[in-house]
């Protein structure tokens, strides 16, 4: 099976980071980078969580 190729953009709160996590470990999702921005969370929590993800994981991320 065909992995899809996802980018995420996400403020990367709780539940976002935990839906990274699952389409990380995910056999049919292909991740090809992650973009931060602040929504429920301020800017600066939304940049701190996506370069945790970005070290944790390996993925290439953005900052908006």
């Amino acid at each position: 099976m065909k992995r899809k190729n996802v980018l995420l953009f996400s403020d990367f709160e709780i539940d976002d980071f935990i839906a990274v996590i699952f389409a990380f470990f995910s056999e049919e999702i292909n991740i090809v980078g992650i973009v931060a921005d602040y929504g429920n969370v301020s800017r600066e929590d939304a940049i701190r969580n996506a370069a945790y993800l970005q070290e944790v994981t390996g993925l290439n991320s953005a900052i908006s």
